[in-house]
């Protein structure tokens, strides 16, 4: 989860304050030893000459004169610190000087919620009023790997460090939106659910509490599929869609017609179109025997790509179609 987190912020800084100091998410205590270890064999001058580049002494003009030169007695000072900003000040010059691979290519990090902590002083200092993590399928990716107990548990105790820090004091508010696709309960079945399925359950029930809830109900898939799946290339795309449509309303027929529209109306129907409510709610019944990884929203796209030869403007996708994309699955 922490590497998620921590590279997704990364690559975002370097993005937007290619200029901005690397906040300091990465197990530095080696990355000091290493330094140590080269400034040794370098000496003062050749090792901290990059780090010092640009900067000036404290002099007259103090700590508006660019910034101080780095020397063994200020690289000492600031490694053994327990401020956060001086270890992350360090941290920075080393990886922007003698040590650039690392913020790409390590994988040692911080605990999540020191993590979480560091992030935030960061972004504050960047003139952020908080952040906002949106963690699509972390529910489905814990669940594949269910089976590694040890690794499982870990990880689930760090989804509560999003809502509850150890240290109650963040610089800003940090706001996590968690994608729960399926009740994994409701997908197997109560009395059927296997060792892997009931240990991801138990797991999570109990930080559901430290969560708000945001359910979308069944009647809501016309609005997501509609901005996900069917987003048309441009108006022109959007104004054929929509003679095609009408045009389908006219000739279906009532019986046909209202067996298509299910429980939805005709407003809905035009947002799934070239699906049907009828195969929507085909695919939701169905929902249960999906594979997890397997989302409604991803055999919709699949559909779409099984008959992009064939399926001409003004015909809707039939429900039987369906089968093919279920049968592909286990």
């Amino acid at each position: 989860i922490e590497e998620a987190i921590f590279l997704r912020y990364l690559a975002h800084v370097r993005t937007h304050h290619p200029k901005a100091s690397v906040p300091g998410v990465f197990a530095d205590e080696k990355l000091f030893n290493d330094a140590r270890t080269l400034l040794d064999e370098l000496g003062d001058d050749a090792f901290f000459a990059p780090m010092s580049q640009g900067a000036t002494g404290a002099g007259e003009w103090g700590a508006f004169g660019g910034g101080s030169t780095w020397d063994r007695a200020r690289f000492e000072k600031h490694a053994a610190s327990t401020d956060p900003k001086e270890r992350e000040e360090l941290f920075s010059a080393l990886v922007k000087t003698r040590f650039r691979s690392y913020a790409e290519e390590s994988r040692q990090f911080v605990d999540l919620d020191s993590g979480l902590g560091t992030i935030g002083r960061h972004a504050k200092s960047l003139g952020y009023d908080g952040v906002v993590l949106f963690l699509d399928e972390l529910v489905l990716w814990l669940a594949s790997r269910a089976s590694d107990v040890s690794w499982f548990h870990n990880e689930v105790q760090k989804m509560v460090k999003l809502v509850e820090a150890q240290d109650a004091r963040r610089e800003i508010p940090f706001m996590s939106f968690i994608a729960r696709q399926r009740d994994l309960a409701e997908m197997v079945g109560e009395s059927y659910m296997g060792l892997e399925n009931k240990l991801v359950r138990d797991s999570l029930q109990w930080s559901e509490g430290r969560y708000e809830t945001v359910t979308l109900e069944d009647r809501n898939l016309p609005a997501i599929v509609e901005r996900r799946v069917l987003k048309p290339k441009d108006d022109a795309a959007r104004q054929a869609l929509d003679g095609a449509f009408e045009k389908l309303k006219k000739s279906a027929g009532d019986p046909a017609w209202r067996t298509m529209l299910g429980a939805l109306d005709a407003s809905d129907f035009r947002k799934l179109y070239p699906f049907s409510p009828a195969l929507v709610d085909a695919l939701v019944a169905l929902s249960n025997a999906l594979q997890r990884e397997r989302t409604a929203i991803k055999l919709l796209t699949e559909l779409l790509v099984e008959h992009v030869e064939e399926l001409k403007v003004g015909e809707v996708v039939a429900v039987g179609d369906l089968y093919d994309v279920l049968a592909g699955g286990e």
